[in-house]
């Protein structure tokens, strides 16, 4: 049976030994191994090739004067998108629908294209809260729920844009 005084001299050596060959492996030997490994441009593979980039921003609606939420495919591939998590969000003056933009069928956004979620209000509206703390708490709401799938089975990389914008 070990006692704690040789346990504890065990596992003192053992990190002495993990750390010098953590110190033996420095960078610059892991960049000589890199250097004799490299790839010619043909070779090299992009992480970020034909991922579907989509942009969920907040805007105030030209014709009802009221937030809407705006997805924007920023990506330099076209999207489909097949659904979308949650598909509906509430808020205290009415909801968001994202499951309408794909009730006919996918979606479809080219490079740079952008559609918008109007509000639905409730039918008995109670808040009268100023418009920019409507609008922090459906980007923080945005941002803690939605998820974007494209092609049915692909989650988009979906970025938040903080600032509310005119139309």
């Amino acid at each position: 049976m070990v006692d704690q005084a040789k346990r504890k001299t065990l596992k003192n050596v053992a990190g002495i030994g993990a750390g010098t060959i953590a110190a033996a492996v420095s960078p610059a030997a892991l960049s000589q191994l890199t250097n004799s490994q490299k790839l010619n441009g043909s070779d090299a593979i992009s992480v970020n090739e034909g991922l579907v980039e989509i942009q969920v921003s907040t805007r105030i609606s030209p014709t009802a004067n009221e937030l809407e939420v705006v997805l924007t495919n920023t990506g330099s591939v076209p999207a489909t998108i097949t659904d979308m998590t949650p598909a509906e969000i509430n808020t205290a003056r009415g909801k968001f629908d994202f499951q309408a933009l794909i009730e006919a069928g996918d979606l479809q956004l080219a490079e740079g294209e952008s559609v918008s979620v109007p509000m639905q209000h409730h039918p008995v509206v109670l808040d009268g809260s100023a418009l920019g703390r409507r609008t922090v708490q459906l980007n923080q709401a945005l941002r803690r729920n939605v998820s974007i799938i494209t092609d049915g089975n692909s989650l988009a990389a979906v970025t938040h844009k903080n600032q509310t914008s005119f139309a």
